[in-house]
């Protein structure tokens, strides 16, 4: 049984070593194909509000007063979750 496991060892790494070969071989990607579309538009209202530093998630409103989002107190988990989801990104 060992012997059956070295040799499966040692084939694992010839072809992770033929592999590493061939993708040295290949040619770097220069750019995307394709722009990846936002999942949604947002609200202009809305991203307005938070450059000002006025942040609502799950019906809180937190002023910043210049501190990055990640820096104030979160008020409870919904705030959290929402901050998180990162939905708040398209606005």
């Amino acid at each position: 049984m060992t012997q059956s496991d070295g040799l499966m060892a040692r084939f694992g790494r010839l072809a992770n070593r033929m592999q590493a070969r061939r993708s040295s071989r290949a040619r770097p990607a220069t750019g995307f194909v394709s722009q990846p579309e936002p999942r949604t538009i947002g609200l202009f209202a809305r991203g307005k509000q938070l450059v000002a530093g006025n942040v609502l998630f799950n019906g809180t409103l937190i002023e910043a007063d210049g501190r990055i989002l990640w820096d104030i107190r979160v008020p409870d988990a919904g705030f959290a979750d929402e901050a998180h989801g990162f939905a708040w990104l398209d606005d």
